[in-house]
């Protein structure tokens, strides 16, 4: 898919609404908002991040530790320290610590797909009651 301008208007605002429901601790509108974002051009990473902090607020630990590991690979070094904090508080949440970390360790050396390798396809965020209409 080609990254236009448009897209690129699209992504930030989205981003913006995002992470400003993660702040006020609204996360399903938070993936609701991220479901929205088509095509994540260089966002893919930051957009990671954004789902693992509200799935982490929405105490799925171990489908937010799995996000978090995916961006933390991905993201410039000096975001990385913030992502392996967060990744590190969703492990020690995690009802099985060991085998999530496991996951995704796999996840960050590439080894293991990321479970939102789907989500620009709606396969994987949860569905919102908002129609597609809502994210235009």
């Amino acid at each position: 898919m080609n990254f236009n301008r448009s897209d690129f208007v699209r992504a930030v605002k989205r981003i913006t609404e995002a992470t400003g429901y993660l702040e006020l601790e609204m996360p399903q509108q938070a993936l609701e908002t991220l479901r929205c974002i088509s095509v994540p051009g260089p966002f893919a990473a930051q957009i990671e991040f954004l789902c693992g902090k509200a799935l982490q607020q929405n105490h799925q630990f171990e489908d937010a530790a799995v996000c978090l590991a995916a961006a933390a690979k991905d993201v410039p070094a000096p975001f990385q320290k913030e992502a392996f904090a967060y990744l590190t508080e969703c492990l020690k949440e995690s009802t099985n610590p060991q085998q999530t970390a496991l996951e995704s360790f796999g996840v960050f050396r590439g080894a293991k797909p990321t479970l939102t390798a789907h989500r620009f396809a709606g396969q994987s965020l949860p569905q919102s009651h908002a129609s597609d209409a809502d994210c235009n």
